[in-house]
């Protein structure tokens, strides 16, 4: 029932009556009216059953007619006057205002999420922006109110508003106005910011350093899983570096779901060995988001890692070209590889082999065996680096020195070594007296023709002379 319907009921006089049409959709109504005292009651009842009564005053007064008062006198009860103001709440601030911030991969689709549950709700929208740029740039408001019985439920819609999955409350407070008399308590007001998820930064970051039997291989596979439209992740950063192919590094760095952290776990345990590992949680719990997880991987060929065990031996063999070869090929058949061969010979007969090899640390017994096998062991030298992980990739150096025995007449001094020394010394002597003979003809001989041509000329003139007796 109406206000004017009421008065009709309860056999009251409309004195004024005014309706008016305000901006934003509010409605402004008065009505004076007289009521028979003895309805003022039930007609006030059922006043406040037509809304929310935000002001009630009521008044009595009492006056005489200005002469002296009689013995008995005789009351008179006069109609009952209400003045009635009606208004809808479309420009009454809510009491109570709840701010939410909401972080999601889709914002447009959030948005108009929100805008179709208030207005399946009756609620009334305030005001609302969508500012579309980039898709992880994407943001948007909306202001809102709605009955104060519906805001429990729309707020645990606000969580996930429509097909928007992920959507993250990354903040939630609520405000309560103290201005008491201008304000309502029928509806709830709610302000909401909606981002991208792309753009909050996560709460955890997990750093990983990775040994692979090829980083190339591995970093291919890794960027077709991310790729994969059902993990919905996000690559910040990729890179490949195969400027040299002995040291081939790749490098990723990505957001993905933590829902999708299990997925990329078998991925890594397949991939190969994860040798690093740390992980970071930020404090400031407003500005990052637990639904979603940075991973950093460092990828490295599994070759270039510091074998876990060093075994360094030397041995003592009859063929050392022959037992380099032997074992070298051992550790081919065991997966393992030769990381350097060097081979030196001496004057002596003595040689000298210097094999490098990494095998498998589950093979390191089995190529310590071969190399025992060889000759005789003269020393064995073993350590182990904590710091490399004891995995599948995990190796094995066995740096060996090989050499011959040493004979009883060493090899410059057989035989035939005495023979050629013999004829190397006497070639040297006659090769001694040749330069003898050749510094005398070159350096005594012209003083003996010099001094043999003066003797001559003396001896000539002796003989021209005359004798004093002719």
């Amino acid at each position: 029932a109406t206000a004017q319907e009421l008065v009709s009921e309860f056999k009251g006089r409309i004195v004024g009556a005014t309706l008016k049409k305000l901006d934003a959709g509010q409605f402004a109504a008065s009505i004076i009216c007289d009521v028979a005292p003895e309805n003022a009651g039930p007609m006030t009842d059922r006043l406040k059953q037509l809304g929310k009564v935000a002001r009630l005053e009521a008044e009595r007064k009492t006056t005489t007619d200005g002469t002296e008062a009689p013995v008995s006198p005789k009351v008179q009860r006069k109609d009952a006057r209400f003045i009635i103001s009606l208004y809808n709440l479309a420009n009454i601030a809510p009491r109570e205002t709840t701010s939410v911030n909401l972080a999601c991969r889709n914002v447009d689709a959030a948005y108009r999420a929100i805008l179709l549950r208030v207005a399946k709700a009756g609620g009334r929208i305030v005001g609302s922006n969508l500012n579309q740029l980039k898709a992880e740039q994407t943001t948007a408001t909306v202001s809102f109110q709605v009955k104060t019985e519906d805001a429990e439920a729309l707020l645990a819609e606000l969580r996930k508003p429509g097909d928007a999955a992920d959507t993250e409350v990354t903040r939630l407070s609520t405000t309560e106005n103290t201005d008491t008399a201008n304000v309502t308590t029928a509806n709830r007001g709610f302000a909401v910011q909606i981002v991208s998820l792309a753009s909050v930064a996560p709460r955890e970051t997990i750093s990983l350093q990775l040994a692979v039997p090829s980083a190339a291989v591995a970093y291919k596979a890794f960027t077709s899983l991310l790729g994969d439209e059902a993990m919905q992740s996000r690559i910040l950063s990729s890179q490949l570096s195969e400027h040299d192919r002995q040291n081939v590094t790749g490098s990723l760095d990505f957001e993905i779901r933590r829902s999708d952290l299990p997925a990329i776990d078998k991925a890594l345990a397949a991939a190969g060995e994860v040798f690093s590992r740390s992980a970071t949680r930020a404090t400031d719990a407003q500005n990052t988001i637990d639904s979603k997880v940075r991973i950093t991987v460092s990828m490295i060929n599994a070759e270039n890692l510091a074998p876990r065990e060093v075994a360094t031996i030397g041995i003592e063999v009859a063929n050392v070209e022959k037992t380099m070869g032997d074992i070298a090929t051992a550790a081919m058949g065991l997966k393992g590889r030769s990381v350097e061969s060097r081979l030196s010979k001496e004057p002596s007969g003595r040689i000298t082999g210097r094999l490098v090899i990494d095998v498998p640390l589950a093979k390191a017994a089995e190529i310590l065996s071969t190399v025992r096998q060889q000759g005789t062991v003269r020393t064995v030298d073993t350590a182990k680096n904590t710091q490399v992980p004891d995995g599948a990739l995990a190796r094995t150096r066995v740096d060996l020195t090989i050499s011959n025995g040493e004979g009883i007449v060493a090899g410059d001094q057989g035989v035939w070594a005495t023979v050629r020394q013999g004829l190397a010394t006497s070639v040297a002597g006659l090769l001694w007296s040749l330069q003898l003979i050749v510094i005398g003809l070159f350096m005594v001989g012209p003083w003996v023709l010099l001094i043999w041509g003066g003797w001559r000329l003396a001896r000539r003139g002796k003989r021209k002379s005359p004798s004093p007796g002719a």
